[in-house]
């Protein structure tokens, strides 16, 4: 389940713990025909936002243009990620996270840069569009039957690249006649030739025989995509194209004009024919050439007349059979099930499998207890399992969830769920203060599961508001114990800026953290400052003292709105 917006979380690339933002940032690289896309999806941090904005839109500036599709793509792609990130650095998660001017600045103004090609781009699109609208179409002219060139050139765009269908044709007639030239030809290539195309290699064509079939009065032809045709020998290509002719006589064989029928088949690759054959449908195979011109006659002239059964009205369909339900999973599939789910990478499966054990109440507590704590499993697992305990009002979940403050990617999670829990001021904040007065009040490593642990509950035990008289004498005690610097000290002092004013004991170590070399410590305690309001009347001197000095832009405007809070205006924003 993902973290609520607003809330601190676990960056998805870094694996920071801090404020995040879900984003998606694209990529695209054009390479004329084919284009390659990258997605960078999740809960960011401040800096890997800034670092993925520039890294998949510089890319995209400098190597998006390259393409036929891709030329017309880049500028709604470079649009779509300056928007994006420009609403992300202005959201209330990450608006208050500090950022090193000379970073802010360089990507202002390439964003600034960006945004201009990219308007040029769409501009010079949209006159193309306008274009290619007032050209007269040439459909009248492949279907009337002048302009044999205009109706061949048509039929070749619709075979240029797989785009989820594989046949086409100018009737009904020839569309079933193409799937069964595609089909059999597709089968006769896997037996019968070998090398070409690897199937993990970018294709137009997606390894299939694209074809399109065109039906007139007394004549018809069969265009043909092969999936990498110029890897073919001249020797391979002759052999592929007495196969194809032999495929279409075949697919026309039926009708009752085939004795009479001339007979085009044409196979191409990307740009270039390789074989080329036209003759009587009935007659000795023609010899192969690579000139496409004799297939414009194929595009000319009257339609062929309707089939008979295409004439003839079809029957009406039966009527479907009456469904069947399907009878509900065994309670222990239903549970492997959901678990599974809650792994995955996918929004929607994921959160439809936390509804789903969430309707179960008491009796997936067992399987969200194993998951939660299970390190094997991933992140999204058991975060989703540890919020799910929260909602599950079970005895068990205040002591597991206490335990999974020390994980530490999943961990802010288990204090998420410790909210959820009913009447969670009386049945977990005791056991939370008791837990930071015992493991936190005392020198911690970094990257420890006990470090993790003290960060996790001292954002949990800020949390909780109305229990403010309770939690301050135990942030007071942390204040008092670790060493001032980013860490401990400072998510203390975050915390109690949570807590409000019954922390107004901690003012004196806000306003030493005015003072301090870090500009994360000093946010923190401008911050913490403006939540206290007029209780933090003493730090007014201090805060006007670094609003004198302090050079950053973006302190300077959180000095001004501590100031404010605590003279009697707004309170800041979280």
């Amino acid at each position: 389940m993902a973290t609520p917006a607003g809330s601190a979380g676990i960056c998805r690339l870094c694996r920071r713990p801090g404020p995040t933002r879900p984003v998606v940032f694209r990529q695209n690289v054009g390479v004329i025909l084919l284009r390659f896309t990258k997605k960078v999806e999740g809960s960011l941090c401040r800096r890997c936002i800034e670092s993925t904005f520039s890294d998949t839109t510089l890319t995209t500036f400098f190597a998006g243009w390259w393409g036929v599709i891709s030329f017309f793509a880049t500028p709604f792609i470079l649009l779509s990620n300056i928007l994006e990130y420009a609403n992300a650095t202005r959201s209330p998660e990450l608006r208050n996270v500090p950022s090193s001017a000379k970073g802010r600045k360089a990507i202002v103004a390439m964003a600034a840069v960006t945004a201009l090609v990219a308007v040029g781009g769409l501009a010079l699109v949209a006159a193309l569009a306008l274009l290619v609208g007032s050209t007269p179409s040439r459909s009248r002219q492949a279907r009337g039957g002048a302009g044999g060139s205009g109706g061949l050139r048509e039929a070749e765009a619709k075979i240029l690249a797989y785009q989820g269908k594989a046949t086409h044709g100018n009737t009904p007639e020839a569309e079933r006649y193409a799937a069964a030239f595609s089909e059999r030809m597709a089968l006769v290539r896997k037996i019968a030739f070998t090398g070409g195309r690897e199937e993990s290699a970018p294709s137009l064509t997606e390894g299939r025989f694209l074809t399109y079939c065109e039906v007139r009065e007394g004549k018809v032809c069969f265009l043909v995509h092969v999936p990498e045709l110029r890897h073919y020998t001249s020797s391979a290509r002759a052999a592929l194209g007495e196969t194809a002719w032999a495929v279409a006589r075949q697919a026309i064989e039926s009708r009752p004009d085939a004795v009479t029928l001339r007979l085009g088949v044409g196979l191409r690759g990307v740009l270039l024919y390789g074989v080329v054959m036209t003759g009587p449908a009935q007659g000795p195979t023609p010899p192969v050439v690579d000139d496409p011109s004799p297939l414009e006659a194929f595009f000319t002239g009257p339609l062929a007349a309707p089939s008979i059964e295409e004439t003839q009205p079809r029957p009406p369909e039966p009527p479907p059979p009456p469904a069947v339900p399907t009878p509900p999973l065994p309670l222990a599939e239903r549970l492997k099930r959901d678990i599974e789910a809650i792994g995955l990478s996918e929004f929607e499966p994921r959160h439809a499998a936390a509804q789903d054990l969430e309707s179960l109440g008491l009796d997936a507590v067992p399987v969200l207890v194993r998951t939660a704590r299970d390190p094997t499993k991933n992140v999204e697992a058991r975060a989703t399992s540890m919020h799910l305990l929260g909602k599950s009002g079970s005895p068990q979940a205040v002591p597991v969830l206490l335990r999974c403050l020390e994980d530490q990617g999943a961990g802010h999670a288990a204090g998420e769920g410790l909210r959820y829990v009913k009447d969670a001021e009386t049945a977990v904040l005791p056991l939370l203060a008791q837990g930071i007065a015992k493991r936190c009040v005392r020198p911690v490593e970094r990257e420890t599961p006990a470090r993790t642990y003290c960060w996790n509950a001292l954002n949990t035990l800020g949390a909780f508001k109305t229990a403010a008289g309770f939690a301050a004498p135990v942030v007071l005690k942390v204040l008092t114990a670790q060493p001032p610097g980013i860490g401990l000290h400072t998510t203390a002092i975050t915390a109690a800026g949570n807590i409000g004013p019954a922390a107004k004991d901690a003012v004196p170590f806000m306003i030493a953290g005015l003072r301090h070399s870090d500009s994360y410590v000093k946010q923190e305690s401008i911050r913490a400052l403006g939540r206290m309001g007029p209780a933090a009347a003493p730090a007014v001197p201090a805060l006007e003292e670094a609003r004198r000095t302090d050079t950053e832009s973006q302190s300077t405007a959180e000095i001004d709105r501590a100031l404010a809070s605590i003279r009697g205006g707004a309170a800041p924003g979280p």
